[in-house]
C-alpha cells in the first residue's frame, strides 16, 4: 500500500477516509479525527490484516515520546468510535500481541463521481422525499380550509424562490401541478 495513495482518500469497508481533512464519512455522517488518531489509522492502513504491537504503533505515531500504552489504547478507542466498531471487528485486539486492522481498503475510481457527490445526492433525495409529502399535506389542508380560494404560484413564491435551483424544486413543482391541477404543467418546461 503506497503512502502517496493513502495521503488522499480511500474506503475502509464502507467508510470514506480522507487524510487531508482528517475525516471519516459513514452513511452521510462525518467524523473529524484528531491528528494522532488519524496517524494511527494511517499506520494500520499501511499494514492491513497484520498484528501490530502497541509499542510499534506508539513508535510510529509518537516517534519522540516515551512509550505510554494508555496513549495507544485511548486513540484506538477513539478510532473505533469513529468507525462505529463497538464489537471490535474492524480494529481487532490480539491479547498480549497487539492490534490489527481487519477491513477492506479500496481506492475511489477517479473517473466516477466522488463519494462526497454521492453522499450529497443521497441527502438531497432524502430531503425531497421529506419535503414533497409535507407540501402535499399543506396544500391539501389549504385547499380544504379555503375552498373559495385557489392556490397560485404567487402563494408559493417564497418557497419556490428558496428552492429554485435544486432538483427538489423541480420535483416539488411537478408534484404541486399534479396534485392541485391549478398550476399549469407548462410552467415546468418554462425556465428549465
Amino acid at each position: 500500500m503506497s503512502e502517496s495513495k493513502l495521503s488522499k482518500q480511500f474506503f475502509l469497508n464502507d467508510s470514506l477516509v480522507n487524510f487531508e481533512t482528517g475525516e471519516i464519512q459513514t452513511d452521510g455522517k462525518v467524523v473529524v479525527l484528531e491528528p494522532k488518531v488519524m496517524a494511527l489509522l494511517e499506520v494500520f492502513s499501511q499494514k492491513p490484516y497484520q498484528v501490530l504491537s502497541a509499542e510499534m504503533l506508539f513508535a510510529n505515531v509518537w516517534p519522540q515520546a516515551i512509550y505510554s500504552p494508555n496513549s495507544v489504547r485511548r486513540n484506538i478507542a477513539l478510532l473505533r468510535q469513529a468507525l462505529s466498531d463497538e464489537e471490535k471487528h474492524i480494529i481487532k485486539t490480539h491479547p498480549k500481541r497487539g492490534y490489527s486492522l481487519e477491513a477492506e481498503i479500496r481506492f475511489p475510481d477517479e473517473k466516477t463521481s466522488t463519494p462526497l457527490t454521492k453522499i450529497h445526492q443521497i441527502k438531497n433525495t432524502k430531503l425531497a422525499l421529506l419535503i414533497i409529502p409535507a407540501l402535499f399535506i399543506i396544500i391539501f389542508l389549504f385547499n380544504f380550509l379555503n375552498k373559495d380560494k385557489q392556490i397560485s404560484l404567487e402563494d408559493l413564491s417564497l418557497l419556490l424562490q428558496a428552492m429554485k435551483k435544486s432538483v427538489t424544486y423541480k420535483l416539488l413543482l411537478m408534484g404541486v401541478s399534479w396534485l392541485t391541477y391549478k398550476i399549469p404543467i407548462v410552467l415546468i418546461s418554462e425556465g428549465f
